[in-house]
């Protein structure tokens, strides 16, 4: 991912100049690269392979704060529950999927990304989409949690987190067929699969511009299954680069609840 330093700032209650942030980024190890000077600058950086919390601006603005006085600003969380709609979840093996949420919002307006939030998303380098796929790209930047939008109108029973079959197939929302295996981990609906977990979401769920009622995925998938199944595959994404170098629960938890909030403010909608 890319990272902007006039967005780091907004986590930080105080005023730090883009020189200092550089130089504590430069400190901390992190090999600070600008790849685009204007209205603002936005940086590539090297994250160790054992900091994942680190692809999000959260985590780095957390490894800056203590240079400073400043204290960290936690994006806003406050919504109601207004729905008491329920779908079933079932994990076939917890080794493979310690943790799974997920919330459901109906009667959603799918609206074009205001131009401001478009602009958020291309300086973390993410291309926009439909809104609520917007959402939940700015939400992985911002915390480090992958977040996955289902159309919740194309899922039919249970969602099942579970292993490929022999010779099953998906076509991925790159718009490539792959063929899955037991070396692989799925979500899948009581007919289909319906994402390759922690990888890529498939065509067949993905939100449309006559979405209007989402399940929103927020998880933990074991990091050698996700890598072995991404390098089989040769499908390499945002996501299944932070799940390989591992996810926290209180952060999949923060994640999902950010995206909720998110979108309910934006889209409207019953949670």
């Amino acid at each position: 991912m890319k990272y902007s330093l006039n967005l780091l700032s907004e986590y930080i209650d105080g005023e730090i100049k883009f020189k200092q942030l550089i130089e504590f980024i430069d400190i901390l190890g992190l090999n600070p690269s600008i790849i685009e000077k204007n209205n603002d600058v936005i940086l590539e950086l090297e994250i160790p392979a054992n900091r994942g919390d680190l692809f999000s601006l959260i985590g780095i603005t957390r490894e800056i704060i203590p240079f400073t006085k400043n204290k960290l600003l936690l994006p806003e969380i406050n919504f109601s529950e207004d729905i008491n709609d329920i779908k079933g979840i079932e994990i076939e093996n917890l080794n493979d999927c310690p943790y799974y949420s997920s919330r459901i919002i109906k009667n959603l307006e799918n609206i074009s990304s205001p131009s401001e939030f478009i602009e958020k998303i291309k300086k973390l380098g993410f291309k926009s989409s439909f809104l609520p796929v917007d959402i939940s790209n700015f939400v992985m930047a911002e915390t480090g949690q992958p977040i996955h939008i289902f159309d919740l109108d194309t899922l039919e029973g249970d969602i099942i987190i579970r292993r490929g079959k022999e010779n099953e197939k998906i076509t991925c929302l790159d718009g490539n067929e792959y063929k899955i295996n037991p070396d692989i981990l799925v979500i899948s609906d009581s007919k289909k699969a319906v994402a390759i977990a922690g990888v890529m979401g498939g065509i067949n769920s993905c939100v449309t511009e006559k979405t209007k009622n989402i399940l929103i995925e927020s998880a933990i998938f074991n990091p050698i299954v996700i890598r072995r199944g991404s390098k089989k595959l040769g499908l390499i994404t945002e996501a299944s680069g932070r799940f390989e170098k591992g996810i926290s629960a209180e952060i999949t938890k923060f994640g999902m609840e950010r995206t909720a909030y998110l979108i309910k403010k934006m889209c409207g909608g019953k949670v």
